[in-house]
């Protein structure tokens, strides 16, 4: 039997199954299954051994997907990151604003390797909370921030300046509670000492989930980054 698996995050099952339509429809063979919950999915591809289509599909499908994808294994996105910091041997920094010691944690409970990568993590929640010499006041109107944007920037930026480490992941944002609704607009700041990019995310859900999908998220962005990179960043 010849088997391949792709995990994704950012996409749901229906999108899927609109992206892989015409795949579905003349699949050659290859019988695919699609599994998905809260934006994390994979997608499953078996042909008999004498199947000769099998590499022609799953390139197609990964093709389409590759955005999306973060692993071409069995893995979830918590180990892919803890493999792949290892296999490269990267130190990492997490200043977790908004998702409060959750990428910490989920990472913690997902390998005890965690540690290898990880040399260091902050939570701040107060107003007058510095990391290194940035305030969050500072970025403070009105009991919101402001410039989410320039502060998870400027966080990454400054942690580079005083810290031995190869990347940065902060998180920030405004989390609204709407008639039982919670409403999460986040940021997050994933980069090193050359490059870093900020991502705007919109979630929805209640408290804990938005804050598992900023997490989820900011970890996705991590391993996008690292894999766009010429590192020995291939986990199968």
């Amino acid at each position: 039997m010849k088997e391949c698996i792709f995990k994704c995050f950012g996409i749901t099952r229906n999108d899927l199954l609109i992206l892989l339509e015409d795949l579905f429809n003349d699949s050659h063979g290859v019988y695919i299954e699609i599994n998905e919950f809260n934006l994390l999915s994979e997608i499953k591809l078996k042909a008999s051994q004498t199947n000769n289509n099998f590499y022609d599909v799953s390139k197609k499908i990964f093709e389409i997907i590759s955005p999306y994808v973060y692993a071409e294994s069995d893995m979830t996105i918590e180990e892919t990151l803890i493999e792949l910091s290892k296999i490269n041997n990267i130190k990492i920094i997490i200043i977790e604003c908004v998702t409060g010691g959750n990428i910490i944690s989920l990472l913690a409970k997902a390998s005890k390797d965690y540690s290898k990568c990880i040399i260091e993590t902050k939570v701040p929640v107060e107003k007058n909370c510095m990391v290194e010499n940035i305030c969050i006041k500072d970025y403070i109107k009105n009991d919101r921030i402001v410039n989410e944007i320039k502060m998870c920037y400027d966080i990454a930026e400054e942690i580079f300046k005083f810290r031995d480490c190869d990347h940065v992941i902060v998180t920030s944002g405004n989390i609204d509670d709407t008639n039982n609704l919670v409403s999460g607009e986040i940021y997050i700041a994933v980069g090193n000492k050359h490059s870093i990019d900020v991502y705007k995310n919109k979630f929805e859900g209640n408290r804990n989930e938005v804050i598992e999908l900023a997490s989820k998220a900011a970890m996705f962005y991590f391993i996008k980054k690292i894999r766009q990179n010429n590192f020995k960043n291939l986990v199968k």
